[in-house]
């Protein structure tokens, strides 16, 4: 799983059709972000280039040591898996946040790039597999 997501990056049609992305630095100040990253967010309001990244995504809170691990290259990548959402108009979403290191030469500076899936469709359908599968068993 690693390096598929790593070798998303050299790919950024891939990238860009299959993820929200968003850019924080070590500060985790929110620097890019796309356009879909609110749909994701815990907090879609907070999601504005100069907030902390952690109001928007809570779950970050408490992995701030991890994420500077990635930053400083001890770690190479953070994935939370299956987390879940309600969207705004109160149906499931579930998504996988995958975290590396990018490098910007121009600024010589590292930043978090937080790549968002929207794995909704296959969560729901491993639900409901597993619930047939349940009542097969009664």
């Amino acid at each position: 799983m690693k390096y598929h997501v790593l070798d998303l990056f050299c790919n950024k049609q891939k990238l860009s059709t299959r993820f929200a992305t968003l850019e924080v630095d070590e500060n985790f100040y929110i620097t890019d972000t796309s356009e879909q990253v609110k749909r994701f967010a815990d907090c879609p309001q907070e999601v504005i280039p100069g907030k902390d990244v952690r109001l928007a995504f809570p779950e970050l809170v408490g992995l701030e040591e991890l994420l500077l691990s990635i930053l400083e290259e001890q770690e190479k990548l953070l994935i939370l898996k299956e987390i879940n959402r309600l969207s705004e108009n109160k149906s499931e979403i579930y998504i996988n946040i995958y975290i590396v290191k990018k490098y910007c030469k121009k600024e010589n500076k590292n930043y978090l790039t937080i790549l968002i899936e929207d794995i909704t469709q296959s969560t729901l359908l491993k639900q409901k597999r597993l619930q047939q599968v349940n009542e097969a068993n009664l």
